[in-house]
């Protein structure tokens, strides 16, 4: 009995021996169990991230996910590994394959895999056809941003911050786009934090936003709730003082310490806020992470280093103002032993406080961080994300694998970045002078930025003060 032809297979070509269709069905089932096994592997990956306490903010994971603590020698990574989000899902895989914007490097036997796959594995959305009326109100944001209209104010986040810290149980804001304001309800009992949605993400979003969903700059959501089981604080302490010398000793700690000792920063800085750095006291016995918990402490290590710069350069006290949704009551202790004010316990009351004296320390994060300091205040200097230019950001997002529609259409994707570089973010940044630091997986891609034109101020404060 013949067989079948498969459909990947040029039948105007040539007839195919059999042991040449034996090697494409092996290649066919090799290509399928990869398939499944990263299918399975992003199932369970997932798991752990829901699980997991983040580091603060709204929803969204970022491409740059820190790499395992182990990779630069500041502490082991037998508790687990920090993986890069770019591995987490792939709607179709090429492979194995070199993509470098065309299939011209990909074997037939590859590209015929991916057509035949791409028929049998339901994909994740990519694009999406809007509503009317959505499409309608994502112009009106668009209007607006392009007027001026600020998407947050240091009034409007410190009364989300009340709201939700209050004895009442209704949380109101207003809208940036339609009529009415934004209201939910408090269950008592309940957890709750702010979530942040920029400009990037009402403008143009995601395919996996709600349809009907409020075009609000903020929202609350309900925070996982966990049995507090309480800690020895001497102990935590004690940890914190060992991971500091850890830190110093380290070569990246020491080339941190230079770096900010050689930069021109502005003298009058007298206060840190820093942001999302994570919880590093496990809130149960059950919640141990050790990479995520050493993780978070070298980076509160690290704001202690620079206090201590600053200090030492200008001699001026510095005060540390830190803010992070999953804080546990006992990290927060330590912090204040530590000389940290724990403030914005529901994410949005430390914003309040970054003014033009403030050094703004918060490694890339998982919500439109940048876009909320640049509506709401002009920092002496800040540690952050590198800001990207539109075409570096769509090349450093692009995924290696293309994604199939239908038989003859194929497109690149790119991973969502929630910390997006919108235009106000790139106009802040031309007030300031860019310093990046080495890639590591404490911090991702990050710079330093110090308001231009601070190399004569700096010289000027250090001579008055010898």
């Amino acid at each position: 009995m013949a067989s079948k032809t498969p459909e990947y297979v040029d039948a105007g070509t040539q007839t195919l021996h059999i042991d040449q269709l034996h090697q494409q069905r092996q290649r066919f089932v090799s290509s399928t169990r990869s398939v499944r096994r990263k299918l399975g592997d992003f199932k369970r990956k997932l798991s752990r991230i829901s699980d997991k306490s983040e580091p603060s903010g709204g929803d969204g994971e970022s491409y740059n996910s820190p790499r395992p603590l182990s990779s630069i020698g500041l502490a082991g990574s037998k508790g687990g590994s920090i993986d890069d989000s770019k591995n987490l899902y792939t709607p179709t895989s090429w492979d194995d394959c070199e993509i470098s914007g065309d299939r011209s490097n990909c074997s037939e036997g590859a590209t015929s895999n991916t057509d035949e796959l791409a028929k049998a594995i339901p994909q994740l959305p990519i694009f999406k056809r809007w509503s009317d009326e959505e499409i309608k109100l994502q112009r009106e944001v668009i209007e607006k941003y392009e007027a001026g209209v600020r998407l947050w104010t240091k009034e409007k986040l410190l009364d989300m911050e009340n709201m939700i810290a209050g004895r009442g149980g209704i949380v109101r804001t207003s809208l940036y786009a339609g009529s009415g304001d934004y209201i939910a309800y408090k269950e008592p009992g309940n957890l709750y934090k702010v979530d942040f949605h920029g400009y990037q993400a009402m403008a143009f979003p995601l395919v996996t936003r709600p349809e009907g969903m409020a075009y609000s700059s903020m929202t609350i959501s309900e925070k996982a709730a966990y049995t507090y089981v309480p800690k020895d604080l001497d102990e935590q302490e004690e940890k914190f003082t060992q991971c500091q010398a850890a830190w110093d000793e380290n070569q990246v700690g020491q080339h941190f310490y230079s770096t900010f000792m050689r930069l021109p920063f502005p003298p009058y800085i007298n206060k840190i806020v820093c942001i999302g750095l994570g919880n590093f006291v496990a809130p149960g016995s059950d919640d141990e992470n050790t990479v995520m918990l050493n993780l978070s402490m070298i980076r509160h290590a690290a704001v202690v280093t620079v206090a201590e710069v600053l200090f030492k350069r200008f001699g001026r006290q510095i005060q540390i103002l830190a803010q992070d949704v999953h804080y546990t009551p006992d990290c927060a202790a330590i912090l204040f032993r530590k000389g940290f004010s724990v403030v914005g316990r529901y994410g949005a009351g430390g914003f309040a406080e970054i003014d033009d004296k403030t050094f703004v320390f918060a490694p890339p994060s998982i919500f439109c961080l940048k876009e909320i300091v640049a509506d709401i205040a002009k920092p002496a200097a800040m540690f952050w994300g590198t800001i990207l230019t539109p075409t570096e950001i769509d090349i450093s997002s692009r995924a290696h694998q293309l994604v199939t529609f239908g038989e003859d259409i194929t497109s690149f994707w790119n991973y969502h970045i929630a910390d997006f570089d919108t235009p106000r973010v790139r106009i802040l940044a031309k007030e300031y002078d860019e310093y990046q630091f080495p890639y590591t997986n404490l911090f991702g891609q990050v710079s330093i930025y110090t308001l231009r034109g601070m190399s004569i101020a700096n010289t000027k404060s250090e001579d008055e003060t010898s």
